[in-house]
């Protein structure tokens, strides 16, 4: 295991570095999710690598299956270290 050094930056935020070499898919987690339609008030469960890029996919009807019931909302999520984790949840 490679170690991560977490410290704030001048900004106040959260900041990262590495110490060695690491690949970037070690440092990748997968959220799984569930949204709730604001319109419809029907579910729905997905998963992803970057809830705020897919959630703005979702509401902005770019996802042929929610585009009718935009908008949306985030009502649930959860964490898991790899892609084929958070598929097996979904399911």
């Amino acid at each position: 295991m490679v170690p991560i050094k977490i410290g704030i930056n001048s900004a106040g935020s959260a900041s990262r570095s590495l110490i060695g070499k690491v690949e970037l898919k070690y440092l990748m987690t997968y959220k799984l999710y569930i949204l709730k339609s604001l319109k419809t008030k029907k579910y729905y469960i997905g998963h992803t690598n970057d809830l705020t890029r897919r959630f703005q996919e979702h509401n902005s009807g770019q996802t042929k299956s929610t585009k009718p019931g935009a908008p949306w909302e985030v009502v649930y999520t959860k964490r898991f270290a790899n892609k084929s984790e958070a598929y097996k949840e979904e399911l």
